[in-house]
């Protein structure tokens, strides 16, 4: 745990749309799913949580193809125009 939030600070300091971009809930119906997506300058962050103990999936809205996976705890996130999240998994994808 220790070392993952070691690179979420880097990652906070590397792209400045994780501390000043704005917010947008991104997938506010889904009670299982945590999402949400920050725009700065032309580039885009978006987070996907999972905090349950079960699989699940989850179809956002928008379109992460072409996305570049700066994090994930499980280290091959699945994500297509369906996101497959593993318990308690969590991705942070960015795109420019």
């Amino acid at each position: 745990v220790f070392h993952y939030y070691q690179k979420l600070i880097r990652l906070r300091k590397e792209y400045p749309v994780i501390a000043k971009g704005d917010f947008v809930p991104l997938a506010e119906r889904h009670p299982q799913v945590l999402a949400y997506e920050r725009r700065y300058q032309g580039a885009c962050l978006v987070v996907i949580c999972n905090f349950y103990g079960c699989e699940l999936e989850w179809m956002p809205e928008a379109e992460l193809n072409g996305c570049e996976c700066l994090l994930s705890n499980y280290g091959n996130p699945r994500y297509e125009k369906t996101v497959r999240l593993r318990p308690y998994e969590a991705m942070v994808l960015y795109r420019r």
